[in-house]
């Protein structure tokens, strides 16, 4: 992958002058599978804003906005086994803004391999509640607590484009986001996200 892109930008620094850039704007729909210390859930599909401008058909900088869903999970610690036990529900929250560097490889005049280099701004919420339960049934509210966080952390990507006319391209895109310490508030670590989106932009 990191090859592929290598090559997509000295493919783009021999790129003719006469290549005519272009200003883009378009949205995704995407879905996530992330992992945090507490557990891993595949989220919700959702909606990912971007925009960006084309240097040439072989490089492109874009810039998009996210919200990677919820991932939900459920502790218990046993007190008086199995009379009483006290179940900690934890609902973990994410979302953010990259930037990326697209570097394409043309397979024919309109299709073409992607390799992405990412920058990643991360927010990240955790709420946890606390439950009393007495004979598997609950019976009394123990309260709850959030914490947030926040951090910076890269992504490499690889998918395909493809150019159905002039002013329209579609992409897909599989992409693998590194880890961040603390993102969700102290103790509460993000191991790692990956990202699967398709893509349309318009090309001003």
């Amino acid at each position: 992958m990191i090859r592929t892109l290598l090559a997509a930008l000295m493919f783009a620094l021999a790129a003719p002058a006469a290549a005519q850039p272009y200003l883009f704007a378009g949205g995704a729909i995407a879905s996530s599978a992330s992992q945090s210390t507490a557990g891993e859930r595949q989220s919700k599909i959702f909606l990912l804003p971007g925009a960006g401008y084309r240097f040439s058909r072989h490089l492109t900088l874009e810039a998009a906005v996210f919200d990677a869903g919820q991932m939900l999970t459920t502790s218990t610690v046993a007190l008086v086994a199995p009379v009483q036990n006290i179940v900690t529900d934890r609902r973990f929250e994410l979302s953010g803004a990259s930037a990326s560097l697209i570097g394409k490889v043309p397979l024919t005049e309109s299709i073409a391999l992607t390799g992405s280099a990412s920058a990643y701004r991360l927010r990240g919420k955790v709420s946890e509640q606390d439950t009393l339960y007495t004979f598997g049934a609950p019976s009394a509210d123990l309260g709850g607590r959030s914490t947030s966080g926040s951090g910076t952390t890269f992504g490499l990507g690889a998918g395909l484009s493809l150019q159905v006319s002039q002013a329209v391209e579609v992409r897909a895109r599989l992409e693998w986001i590194n880890g961040k310490d603390d993102v969700f508030g102290a103790g509460h670590d993000l191991q790692r996200l990956r990202l699967m989106s398709l893509s349309a932009a318009y090309l001003f």
